[in-house]
């Protein structure tokens, strides 16, 4: 007999909450999606529930600074119905389902997540609740609208949020690195004799364009690299200087390709107007995220994983697969908070160098860049 029960959204989170109920429900969820913790109930991809009624919010993007883990899980929380005091909000993992909708991968960018993920979070919060088979979006919402606190604040104030930089693996060596000083260089040669037989170092790791000292402390790593002299080719681009790249752009002005014109309706210019013209530019500017590049990789026989501030994990699922020669879902990726991103941590560059190195020395290890390093291989 089935028998057909009108319960509210609330009251059915509590429920099966209680009951230990793990509801396979929303939208479908392909790939290696973290398991939630035993005696937490999964409604979803999206949505996850303790038995203290407590509400975890699985927010598909990366945090770093801008606030959209609050802002997401304000979406599902408030499609839900769930008390906002009793929700936490963590990093997805790498899977088909959190990508970005309208994209084929999984990233953070563009200032664009809570545009593009509004209506599937409604839609996924819903549809993880007892609903019909269409489920209709909440008339009112209390939460989105309101000011909320944001909900990575406390840990930021405490000091027990994680960065990629603060990460901490059982065995982790730190690696630091000296690269090629112009895009596009190549080592050539480095004589690590004098710095291999340092306490505290481990290995010395060439890379296409760098070379990377492992050691048992990033200071140790540090002092180490910079004793190196590494020798590194001059490619083209070696000579070209501010005023060449700029006299290079107005020169694209002049292409039909790129005018813009502007037609404001208006009247035009009146005749013997005097007409005043500017020409306004600024010069390529280093991105100056607060936290360097930093990334912890570990490969292992059977999988690869990484712990690191990224905006593109689907990037990062992508490099693992390349160097660890393992099908993507062997590839594990631990998204942690973000110390700035601006589209900097979209590139994969120090990723390849952590995973490298890591698949040299067999052992987890954490790559750090300098601030030298990251102003210098800033764009």
């Amino acid at each position: 007999m089935t028998e057909n029960l009108t319960v509210s959204r609330r009251a059915f989170m509590r429920g099966s909450a209680a009951a230990g109920l793990v509801v396979a429900i929303g939208l479908p969820t392909p790939g290696a999606a973290s398991l939630p913790a035993p005696g937490v109930a999964a409604l979803g991809a999206f949505l996850r529930i303790a038995g203290d009624g407590s509400v975890t919010v699985v927010a598909p993007c990366v945090e770093m600074g801008q606030g959209s883990h609050t802002a997401l899980a304000m979406i599902v929380a408030d499609e839900a119905g769930a008390d906002w005091t009793r929700v936490s909000v963590v990093a997805p993992p790498v899977a088909a389902v959190y990508r970005t909708p309208g994209r084929p991968m999984q990233n953070t960018s563009g200032s664009q997540m809570v545009r593009r993920w509004n209506t599937p979070l409604r839609k996924a919060a819903a549809a993880a609740l007892p609903e019909p088979a269409e489920p209709t979006l909440r008339s009112g919402r209390t939460i989105v609208g309101g000011n909320p606190k944001r909900l990575d604040i406390p840990s930021k104030v405490n000091g027990s949020a994680v960065y990629g930089i603060d990460v901490r693996v059982p065995g982790m060596l730190f690696a630091a690195i000296r690269q090629a000083p112009v895009f596009g260089g190549r080592l050539v040669s480095v004589d690590d004799a004098a710095v291999r037989g340092r306490s505290g170092v481990v290995e010395v790791v060439r890379l296409p364009n760098a070379v990377a000292v492992v050691a048992d402390s990033f200071w140790r790593a540090k002092t180490a690299a910079d004793a190196l002299e590494p020798t590194f080719s001059a490619p083209s681009t070696s000579e070209v200087t501010t005023d060449d790249i700029m006299r290079s752009q107005r020169i694209q002005l002049d292409n039909p390709v790129a005018t813009v014109a502007i037609d404001s309706g208006g009247p035009g210019i009146p005749a013997g107007s005097t007409v005043l013209t500017a020409d306004y530019s600024v010069p390529f500017l280093h991105h100056a995220t607060m936290e360097p590049m930093a990334c912890t990789a570990h490969l292992t026989e059977d999988r690869f994983e990484f712990w690191v501030p990224t905006q593109n994990l689907t990037g990062v699922q992508r490099v693992g697969a390349k160097v660890g020669g393992l099908p993507p879902e062997r590839i594990v990726v631990n998204a942690t908070l973000l110390g700035g991103g601006f589209g900097r941590k979209f590139e994969q560059d120090f990723v390849e160098q952590a995973a490298l190195i890591a698949k040299a020395v067999k052992r987890p290890v954490k790559l750090v860049w300098t601030r030298e390093e990251d102003v210098q291989h800033g764009f």
